[in-house]
């Protein structure tokens, strides 16, 4: 049995079978990993890479969607690399995804891994020193570049990926020019962008990116997606994604 420690919980992924164990006092996935995860176009034949797995959020939401080839998974805070050991073995996924607890800046830790097809990342949206700061640590690190940079991130995203292979992330349209700066500084195309609005007469929050390394250039900005509808009912597109569809 997979043993959980105090304030753990194990929350359904509502996909009918995977589980995930978070702690509520230290950090909970949010809105955005399911909307990456959904983003991506999943495959079979897939080597996947996520950067900062954190709970192990995207591994799962991934495998839930089609079982793919191989996933790595690092994570920086050991506390969040075990427990997300923990939820792969619960899941008794703990032959497919691999959870690594350690810096993805550490080539020695990332060179034996290989290349890959796909890399992801959910990183930390905000500057350290900028915005307010969290006082549970763990969270802290999730939400602001305190072990690591926009620049760090996507370096070590272009030593791993397969010429040819994508790397799909979210992030906040504030710092859209810095990410496509560093895009391009690591031979990164960006393919692929879509805004994502709390509602239609708010500004965008979040954007989607895919791009790929030693891609050619030739970006498609997709439709807006909306979180909710103007009556804070959650969107149509929302509950197409949540139930597996397209949106």
């Amino acid at each position: 049995m997979t043993a959980l420690y105090p304030h753990e919980r194990i929350d359904d992924l509502q996909n009918g079978t995977l589980k995930i164990i978070q702690n509520p006092q230290a950090f909970c996935f949010g809105t955005d990993a399911v909307l990456l995860a959904h983003y991506a176009r999943i495959k079979s034949n897939l080597r996947v890479l996520d950067l900062g797995t954190g709970t192990g959020i995207l591994p799962l939401l991934i495998w839930g969607q089609c079982p793919v080839q191989e996933i790595h998974a690092i994570e920086i805070q050991s506390a969040m690399a075990d427990m997300a050991r923990r939820s792969m073995q619960l899941n008794q996924l703990d032959d497919h995804i691999h959870v690594h607890s350690g810096d993805y800046r550490d080539t020695g830790l990332m060179k034996p891994l290989g290349t890959f097809d796909l890399i992801m990342a959910n990183p930390p949206y905000h500057k350290e020193g900028t915005g307010e700061p969290n006082q549970n640590t763990s969270a802290h690190i999730a939400r602001f570049e305190v072990t690591t940079s926009l620049q760090e991130l996507i370096q070590a995203a272009a030593r791993a990926c397969k010429p040819g292979g994508r790397f799909c992330m979210v992030h906040q349209p504030k710092r859209l020019t810095e990410l496509f700066a560093c895009m391009q500084t690591y031979h990164f195309a960006v393919k692929r962008m879509r805004m994502v609005h709390p509602n239609i007469h708010k500004d965008a929050t979040l954007v989607l990116l895919e791009a790929v390394y030693q891609g050619k250039a030739g970006l498609r900005v997709a439709e807006p997606l909306f979180l909710y509808e103007p009556d804070g009912t959650v969107s149509s597109q929302i509950q197409a994604i949540y139930q597996g569809g397209r949106a």
